[in-house]
């Protein structure tokens, strides 16, 4: 396979991950998370009061552009309390999954505990919700760098070689000299061909 084959089939997955999670993933609430699910307050203060319609208005349209989503900047500027806001949109099963798909991902401009153990509960998850596990991984990653390798790197070993090639992946956007240790170690004992050029193509020269 060549390697503008690879990075294709890598986007791939990234874009299914980011398209097609199920709802399951979300119904899952964390450790604290407030007994109505519709208003979990804001993690960073605390605060309890229930979003207005014109905050999630303005949330679901920094959700739905084509390319992507509104970066930090444009959600901090124009919600007054942006990760309530997104939490509400996460686990309003009334949301067009798209948009609590995209919510999830947003959050991970706020590394904040509430959301490590949300993910973290998708990640260990015992269902069959593969899907789950490819975004936990990729926002424990963009989120909490070297902290999250205790999560990601035993995930490089595991049987189903879709959730390998996102280890690896989330390995390459961690991109720390412990992140291209781990990669290292793994590249002996990983039998795929596919597997073998991922980790390659990350590690430095």
């Amino acid at each position: 396979m060549t390697t503008s084959t690879l990075r294709t089939s890598i986007a791939s997955l990234a874009l299914l991950v980011l398209a097609q999670l199920p709802t399951a993933a979300f119904a899952q609430l964390g450790p604290g998370d407030d007994a109505d699910p519709l208003n979990p307050g804001d993690p960073a203060t605390g605060d309890t009061t229930p979003v207005d319609t014109t905050q999630l208005e303005t949330a679901i349209l920094l959700l739905s552009g084509f390319h992507g989503i509104g970066d930090q900047a444009q959600f901090e500027a124009q919600l007054q309390q942006p990760q309530q806001t997104l939490w509400t949109i996460v686990r309003d099963p009334e949301r067009l999954l798209f948009h609590r798909d995209r919510a999830l991902i947003a959050l991970a401009y706020w590394p904040s505990d509430e959301l490590h153990a949300h993910l973290v509960t998708m990640l260990s998850g015992t269902s069959d919700d593969d899907m789950a596990r490819h975004t936990a991984m990729s926002l424990l990653a963009r989120g909490w760098g070297d902290q999250a390798l205790p999560l990601l790197t035993p995930l490089l070993t595991d049987s189903d070689l879709q959730i390998r090639l996102t280890a690896v992946d989330s390995l390459r956007v961690i991109g720390t000299p412990a992140a291209h240790q781990a990669l290292q170690t793994a590249l002996p004992q990983e039998a795929h061909a596919l597997v073998q050029q991922a980790i390659q193509e990350v590690l430095p020269d």
